[in-house]
This record gives C-alpha cells, structure tokens and sequence, in this order.
C-alpha cells in the first residue's frame, strides 16, 4: 500500500497546495462583496468588509494549522488515480470552505436577480448584466469544483474539480475581457 510510505516531498507539496486551496473561498468572497457593491456597504453597525476580515483571519488560522499538521495523512488508490487522504481536521476546512461559498453565491445571485428588477433596465446595461452572468457562472462552477473532496468520505466520484476550477477561471477571464466596459 502507497500509505507506508509517502516521500517528505510530496509531504511538502501537499501543504503548498493547500495553502493554495485555503485561499480559493476567501478570494471569491471578496470578489462577490466588490462585485455586488457591498464591501463598504454599512449595515446595523458594522460593515460587510468585516466579515471578509474575519474570514482572512480564518485563512490565517488554517494556514498555520496546515503548516504544523497537515490535513492529509497518506495516499489513497482509486481507479482513476491517487487521491490524498485527509484526517478528521479537515471537516474545519470544509465547514469554512462551505460558508464562504454559500455567502459568496448567495451575494452574487441576490445582486443579479435584484438588478434584473430594476425598472431602468436598457440596452446600455446589457455588458453588466453578461457579466453579471458569467460571475454567477463562475462561482457555480468553483462550487461543483469543491465535489471532489467527497472522495475522501467514501463517495467514489470522479475528481473533475481542477477541471471546474479551470472553467471557473475561464469564464472569469472571458467576462472581464469582453466585457471589461461594463462596470463592476
């Protein structure tokens, strides 16, 4: 079994990547506060840019959790590959991977669908609301993306989430490209 052995390299790496993937909820958080014009938006007395700060504290919280233990302990072997496989800490992450998600979508979706009511809806609003639609498409994409780690919950599914991951980034890309006029 690969789990006997697993080279400090890959060790190493493995906590790169996930400090990598840590920042992946936080970013999309932050670009659904700017996106939807909410960052500086007060609301009873704090600001929606707080919970973002909080949220980055997070990111700092599993960083150094990641760092002195990983959340990986060994390598499963799956009919598609190798998957890592990841001890019970890891729950902490998807708990707060999951929050930030939702919140995050929950913003875009509410912005768009709130723009789609406005009675001065024109042709001239047509590139913001595309791009509006893109973002939407991005962030459920991202979130499709986050299936993979069933895996290490006994769900055999194919890990397709770098492939979302990538299309997420591509539709990003395409929106702020085609329509980088329209204001965000």
């Amino acid at each position: 079994t690969l789990n006997a052995w697993v080279d400090p390299v890959t060790f190493f790496w493995g906590r790169v990547t996930y400090l990598a993937i840590v920042l992946v909820p936080v970013t999309l958080l932050h670009l659904a506060l700017i996106a939807t014009g909410q960052y500086y938006q007060k609301q009873f007395f704090y600001e929606k840019r707080h919970i973002l700060w909080i949220a980055y504290f997070g990111v700092l919280l599993l960083f150094v959790k990641i760092w002195i233990n990983p959340f990986f302990v060994g390598i499963a072997e799956h009919p598609w590959g190798f998957f890592p496989k990841v001890n019970s800490a890891h729950l902490i992450f998807l708990v707060y991977s999951f929050t930030c998600f939702t919140y995050a979508l929950l913003l875009i979706v509410r912005h768009y669908f709130n723009f789609l009511k406005l009675p001065q809806r024109r042709k001239p609003d047509l590139p913001y609301r595309r791009k509006l639609q893109f973002v939407v498409l991005c962030f459920v994409l991202t979130l499709l993306g986050n299936f993979t780690i069933l895996n290490n919950y006994g769900v055999g599914i194919y890990p397709f989430g770098p492939l979302m991951l990538f299309l997420s980034v591509a539709s990003m890309g395409y929106a702020l490209i085609k329509y980088h006029n329209a204001a965000f």
